[in-house]
């Protein structure tokens, strides 16, 4: 589709604003604006009003905004910026504030992607709203009159006129933060009739009811009560020697008001032989079958398990239960049903609390770091108190999510078969129910998290233990960095639903040349190989690097060899982003605060800035080595062969700090009786400083150790795990976030040489061990960040910063 001009897109802006105030101090506000801003309509209307008039404005695309709402300046530059990148888009929503004289701008009204079930529930969207004209005219316009419930209908009659609606994701609009404002008596049921005609429009069989306020943004909130009866389902639920579970989830079922259904016990081989007389006597109802599934190539897969119970199904409708789940809402299986009934849901997931009436499940992120990793799904607020105020929209409201967990799941057996099932191939244990999430929305279909179906979820008493390895390695290269639209993109992914930190941007400029950015960095060129990263950045051609130089739309600075031009950049105002390979110092605390970004290269790090300086703008990009180049088409024989190690040596790679106590002398002590080899990375007598000489060192090397303190250099230990070597390492900041401990890595206390030794000495004596984490040691790696990804984090960092002006 052929683009505007951006610069048109820009002139084609009127905001919408109805002067209908009883505030006189407001009013004359908007009076002032009205004469020095010459994208604002205000209308002065008297009575009811029809939107004929209003039609005749010439522009495109109208801002609707309530009266005591103020644009951000960068408003519509961002609105046209957006519609470049999504021309067909009809109506727009962003984000919102709230204001006041004392506080200034706060409390952030975060919003998903377009979602619709989250509408249904209540108004999420509320205004600024960007819209086109020609939609506006054909909704009938605003009526000046028009308040929050009438609002709502507007916004649900464009969704059933299928309006493309599409989320901004940024602060657009400051709301002045008055009085608080008198909840309305009949607002609930005015609502309510709202979303009844529209479900009766739409033909969908179910009746709203209240379920809780919202304080902010003031809002009731519904949920919607379904049939009790539908086609039949087949609730599937795998277990093995776990009777005690097993029976309390069975008898639980039995609450159950939706009719008809099936259970089908997947037997995993059970030899307990309480389990199996339990078996054997609940088969003998109708409505139950127990099948028996052993495990396939001796090893347990829960993915081949319920794949072969799937073929026994005799129902239209599929749940997947896990055996220590218990019913608690007698309609959680018509909420599931009915909600699945929409048209353009694929898969329905419920409420799981813990014990203790906590949070186990309602929905889950799909891109969140999760501990070392990032990329991985993560369960929203898992351990919260589920009747938290501030969980009120997540927990009482049904929405559309990136993904649900398979203890509690319903899905079609046609979309199920016709997706192949579970992946029993790359995901036999763990998620796997994640990849059929991706997969059910690749189809262009919506995953639904039902508020009111609840079930208590004993998570971990049937099995226990990290997710498997392999199979994050298979996840991390079949989804990189997967989607998901409804975790708000201003949120965090280290911290789930807390604020992420975002650069002061101003103004965005529409037509740019390219970029300029220039790199400043100390001769060591610590942290990131920044030849590497210059070269991709300028590939792609969307940047011009420069050499230092204030000439430049952005600089970027890396340790503190940069003070001196990063404080001439900020007297010129040139945003400025630092890189950080140095522990943070209070006495740089200005020159944080001041820089538009702070990159750092691991979360402690981002929490130690952080704690120093509490307005920093800091974002974690983890560092990443360029993998392109092939590795040494050499046997590890021969490289052992080329730097003269003789046969039966285990050889060690230090990396150790210059100065103090030499590591190598040391290790010598303890090791002493062991036919052990050190080579010593930049050491000229054992190691000369050469590309091809460290990567034949790290081919040749049995163990890497790293001794550096206070460093933030990575490169080096990714190196080693790429080459598939155990780690012996100090706890220096940030590595704990690289590697595995216990699986590939084995850490201890910065500073403490003995220890190392110790460490060292037992992994070079327990080949076994040595074989496991060497073995383990790539897979690792591959689960970190890639260059490639590192570069367009780095990407997205600085594009903020060219796109400002005073």
């Amino acid at each position: 589709m052929r683009r505007e001009p951006l610069q048109k897109i820009w002139r084609n802006f009127i905001r919408l604003v109805y002067r209908e105030v009883p505030n006189r101090p407001l009013k004359k506000r908007l009076q002032r604006r009205e004469k020095v801003n010459p994208y604002e309509l205000f209308l002065q209307r008297e009575g009811n009003s029809t939107y004929e008039e209003d039609a005749q404005l010439e522009n495109r695309w109208l801002f609707l905004t309530p009266p005591d709402g103020r644009l951000a300046a960068a408003a519509r530059g961002e609105v046209a910026n957006f519609l470049a990148e999504h021309p067909t888009a009809e109506i727009i929503y962003c984000d919102e504030d709230l204001y006041d004289a004392e506080k200034g701008r706060h409390t952030p009204y975060l919003k998903p992607g377009w979602s619709p079930e989250l509408l249904l529930a209540y108004n999420y969207i509320r205004r600024p709203l960007a819209i086109q004209r020609e939609v506006w005219k054909k909704l009938e316009g605003i009526n000046p009159q028009m308040d929050e419930p009438a609002f709502w209908a507007f916004l649900l009659r464009a969704m059933e006129i299928g309006v493309n609606i599409a989320h901004l994701p940024k602060i657009l609009m400051h709301k002045e933060q008055g009085e608080e404002e008198v909840q309305d008596r009949n607002l609930v049921q005015r609502q309510s009739q709202i979303l009844q005609f529209y479900l009766q429009h739409q033909r969908i069989p179910a009746s709203p009811i209240f379920s809780s306020y919202w304080a902010f943004p003031n809002q009731p909130i519904f949920h919607l009560r379904w049939p009790d009866t539908g086609p039949l389902v087949s609730i599937l639920i795998p277990s093995k020697n776990n009777l005690r579970l097993l029976r309390a989830c069975i008898r639980s079922l039995k609450k159950t008001r939706y009719h008809p259904y099936e259970i089908i016990v997947l037997d995993n081989a059970s030899d307990d032989r309480a389990t199996l007389d339990y078996l054997d006597q609940i088969k003998q109802e109708s409505h139950i079958q127990v099948i028996r599934i052993p495990n396939i190539h001796d090893r347990f897969s829960f993915a081949y398990i319920n794949n072969q119970g799937v073929n026994y199904a005799k129902g239209e409708l599929l749940v997947f239960l896990n055996d220590d789940t218990e019913v608690i809402s007698p309609d959680w299986l018509s909420q599931l049903v009915g909600y699945h009934q929409i048209e353009g849901v694929g898969m329905v997931g419920a409420k799981l609390l813990y014990r203790d009436r906590s949070i186990q499940h309602i929905g889950v992120a799909m891109n969140m770091y999760t501990g070392t990793f990032e990329g991985f799904p993560l369960h929203y607020y898992s351990g919260q108190k589920s009747r938290h105020p501030k969980l009120i929209p997540l927990t009482q409201a049904s929405r559309n999510v990136g993904g649900v967990t398979a203890a509690c799941c319903l899905i079609s057996k046609k979309l199920f078969q016709t997706l192949g099932g579970f992946d029993e191939k790359s995901f036999p244990v763990s998620l796997n129910d994640m990849d059929l999430c991706i997969r059910v929305r690749k189809k262009g279909l919506r995953i639904v998290f039902a508020s009111q179906a609840v079930l208590l979820h004993k998570e971990s008493k049937s099995r226990k233990g990290l997710l498997e390895l392999d199979e994050m390695v298979a996840f991390k290269q079949k989804y990189p960095q997967p989607d998901d639209p409804y975790y708000p993109a201003n949120y965090s992914r280290i911290r789930a639903f807390q604020i992420a930190p975002v650069p002061k941007t101003k103004d965005p400029i529409l037509a740019k040349k390219t970029p300029q950015v220039s790199f400043v960095e100390s001769a060591s060129e610590t942290c990131l190989s920044w030849h590497q990263l210059k070269r991709a950045l300028a590939k792609g051609k969307q940047w011009e690097v420069n050499s230092p130089s204030l000439q430049t739309d952005v600089l970027v600075g890396k340790g503190t060899v940069a003070i001196p031009l990063i404080k001439k950049a900020q007297a010129q105002d040139i945003p400025f982003i630092w890189y950080l390979d140095h522990l943070p110092r209070a006495d740089h605390v200005p020159l944080y605060e001041a820089a538009f970004c702070l990159i750092a290269p691991s979360h402690r790090i981002r929490l130690l800035v952080e704690q120093l300086a509490p307005n920093a703008v800091v974002e974690v990009v983890k560092m990443a080595i360029e993998t392109e180049r092939d590795l040494p088409n050499i046997s590890k024989a021969e490289a052992r062969r080329q730097l003269g190690i003789q046969d039966g040596q285990i050889v060690s790679l230090l990396n150790d700090d210059p100065g103090g106590e030499n590591l190598k002398a040391y290790l010598h002590r303890m090791t002493a009786g062991m036919a052990c080899q050190y080579l010593e990375l930049g050491n000229q007598d054992s190691l000369p400083k050469s590309t091809w000489k460290e990567q034949l060192a790290f081919r040749a090397a049995d163990i890497f150790v790293n001794a550096a303190m206070h460093s933030t250099d990575m490169s080096y230990i990714l190196q080693a795990m790429r080459f598939g070597l155990p780690i012996v390492s100090y706890v220096d900041i940030g590595v704990e976030e690289y590697v595995w401990e216990d699986v590939n890595a084995r850490l201890v206390p910065t500073g403490n040489k003995r220890f190392l030794a110790n460490k060292l000495e037992e992994m070079a004596r327990n080949e076994a061990g040595r074989e496991h984490a060497a073995e383990m040691s790539n897979k690792v790696f591959q689960l970190n960040t890639t260059f490639e990804g590192m570069v367009g984090r780095i990407h997205t960092v600085m594009m903020p910063a060219v796109l400002t002006k005073e």
